[in-house]
C-alpha cells in the first residue's frame, strides 16, 4: 500500500522537479550513508527517476521497506526525505514494538477511523500524538510541544512553555517573635513524635 501510494505521489519521469536540498555535505553524506547501510543490510529501496543538480545537494525522496533494528536509519533520527516502513498484521503487534523501544518525541496517525485513533492514543507512550498530520503539530505555537523519557522532558510553547522555562522561586519568612528553632530543640523528642504522628497519617 505505501509503495503504491509513493508511486502515485511521485512518478517516475524525467525533468525538472522541486525536491528537498540538503543543507551541506555532510548531512547529505550522512543521509546516503543510511540508504547504502540499509540496502546491504536487506532493506528493498524504492526510490523516483528525476533530473536533479547533484551540486545543489538535492535529496530525492525515499522509501524503505524490509527494514531491522539492525539498519543505521532505525537508530539515527533521520531529518531527511527517507522513511522506513514496518509492517504488521495486527495493530496490537505496532502496540509492542513501540512499548519495547525508548519513548518517542511525537506520534502521528493517519487514519479517519476514530476508535482505533483512541486505541492508539490509549495504549501508546510519546511526548505528543498529531492525526492526520504532522508539522502542525510543532508548529501550533499555544500548544505544549515536548518530550518523554529519552526524547527528552517539559515542553515549550504556551504557558507549559513559561513554566519549563522559569524559576518558582519559594521565599518563607518566620516572624521574628515566634521562636520556633528554640523550642524545636528544646522539646525536640516531643516534636519528633509529633511530626511522626502527623506524617504517617
Amino acid at each position: 500500500m505505501y509503495v503504491r501510494r509513493f508511486s502515485q505521489a511521485f512518478p517516475e519521469k524525467k525533468g525538472k522537479r522541486e525536491y528537498s536540498h540538503i543543507i551541506n555535505q555532510a548531512q547529505y553524506e550522512r543521509l546516503e550513508s543510511y540508504l547504502t547501510d540499509a540496502k546491504e543490510k536487506g532493506a528493498t529501496l524504492t526510490s523516483i527517476e528525476c533530473d536533479v543538480q547533484s551540486e545543489g545537494r538535492s535529496f530525492l525522496p525515499h522509501l524503505l521497506t524490509d527494514v531491522n533494528d539492525d539498519m543505521l536509519v532505525m537508530q539515527e533520527e533521520i531529518f531527511g526525505p527517507i522513511l522506513p516502513i514496518i509492517g504488521y498484521e495486527a495493530i496490537e503487534e505496532a502496540f509492542d514494538y513501540i512499548k519495547q523501544r525508548p519513548r518517542p518525541l511525537a506520534l502521528y496517525v493517519m487514519s479517519s477511523d476514530k476508535l482505533l485513533i483512541k486505541q492508539i492514543i490509549e495504549n501508546t507512550h510519546s511526548g505528543g500524538v498529531a492525526i492526520n498530520d504532522t508539522m502542525m503539530h510543532v508548529a501550533a505555537d499555544d500548544a505544549p510541544f515536548g518530550g518523554i523519557g529519552d526524547s527528552g522532558m517539559g515542553s515549550y510553547h504556551g504557558i507549559e512553555g513559561f513554566i519549563t522555562f522559569s524559576h518558582a522561586k519559594t521565599v518563607l519568612s518566620t516572624p521574628t517573635w515566634l521562636p520556633r528553632a528554640r523550642l524545636l530543640l528544646k522539646h525536640k523528642k516531643l516534636m519528633l513524635k509529633v511530626l511522626g504522628l502527623k506524617f504517617m497519617k
